[in-house]
């Protein structure tokens, strides 16, 4: 089997549409997460939406990491030490001292650290509907960037 079937059929196993109308490739994925996390690291401008999307994201990878069709292959490794480097860059920048107190037993079994803290610093968007929807105080960094009409841009890491 080749890699491609691997994902593909990996993709199935974990409920995901095996041909979505955007096929992303394994490696665009990770670098979708590595982008993610830059963009945290500099002040994450995106909404709560957005954010929920790349941990989703996150949620997704390690579903393939565990995935016994991809672990066989060399190139799956490469990826998973770009996401732990990445993962250990995030971890620095969350704000341990307010977790989400959500319970999350669809989407999470305990291990999704990720899930359950936001950056300690991010863009307004981010800040205020993360106040009003958990109480939690986050600092504002950063101004969102707008298009020559007035209209925030959705964040779009690479």
């Amino acid at each position: 089997m080749t890699f491609e079937n691997a994902y593909l059929a990996a993709r199935i196993d974990l409920g995901l549409p095996p041909r979505p109308k955007v096929l992303r490739s394994f490696d665009e994925l990770v670098s979708r997460w590595v982008g993610f996390v830059a963009e945290c690291e500099k002040s994450y401008q995106g909404d709560l939406d957005e954010y929920y999307n790349f941990i989703g994201l996150r949620s997704i990878l390690s579903g393939f990491f565990s995935n016994e069709r991809m672990i066989a292959y060399t190139d799956v490794v490469d990826c998973i030490f770009k996401v732990v480097q990445a993962d250990r860059r995030l971890v620095a920048l969350l704000d341990h001292e307010q977790p989400v107190d959500v319970a999350r037993g669809m989407i999470d079994d305990g291990a999704a650290w990720y899930w359950h803290f936001f950056p300690r610093y991010c863009g307004p968007a981010l800040a205020e509907e993360v106040h009003v929807n958990y109480q939690i105080t986050l600092e504002v960094r950063g101004k969102p960037s707008v298009d020559s009409r007035g209209h925030r841009q959705r964040c779009r890491p690479r």
